[in-house]
């Protein structure tokens, strides 16, 4: 397998883990419900194609 490939591969591995690692801030508050990781990436993607876009100039920095 090439460099490239192999560097995919690791990425792809690394982020599966996302779904079994919880919300450090739930945690720390004692939430009841606390959601993974890789819920909250999903739902921030999500949430990024349904949005419109925004101009630089109205970005908060």
């Amino acid at each position: 397998m090439n460099t490239d490939m192999e560097g995919v591969l690791e990425f792809l591995l690394y982020i599966g883990q996302a779904k079994r690692t919880f919300r450090t801030g739930r945690v720390i508050h004692g939430a009841d419900k606390v959601g993974s990781v890789a819920g909250h990436m999903y739902r921030m993607v999500v949430m990024s194609f349904l949005l419109p876009s925004t101009s630089e100039e109205s970005k908060i920095r």
